[in-house]
């Protein structure tokens, strides 16, 4: 998906089992006994994967929410204050 993730996904091609599990703890936030390299590093990259798409749709939702307040703070009404 993204070259970021490629690159850690290198590093991992030559983890032993033990590292595959403690780097899955890491990144899906639970642990596994699973000792079959394949299913692992499949579980690490969509974990990566889903963790990079939910950055990029916090970052649009924010870039959305200040694009939103720009358009209601230029409708020319102003604040009134109350003494």
């Amino acid at each position: 998906m993204s070259k970021k993730i490629d690159k850690e996904m290198e590093k991992l091609a030559d983890a032993r089992p033990a590292e595959l599990r403690a780097k899955y703890e890491e990144v899906l936030g639970e642990p596994t006994r699973a000792p079959n390299r394949a299913f692992l590093l499949r579980r690490i990259r969509e974990g990566l994967e889903a963790k990079e798409q939910a950055a990029k749709e916090a970052r649009k939702r924010r870039r959305d929410a200040a694009d939103d307040s720009d358009k209601r703070s230029s409708d020319g009404l102003t604040k009134l204050t109350v003494e």
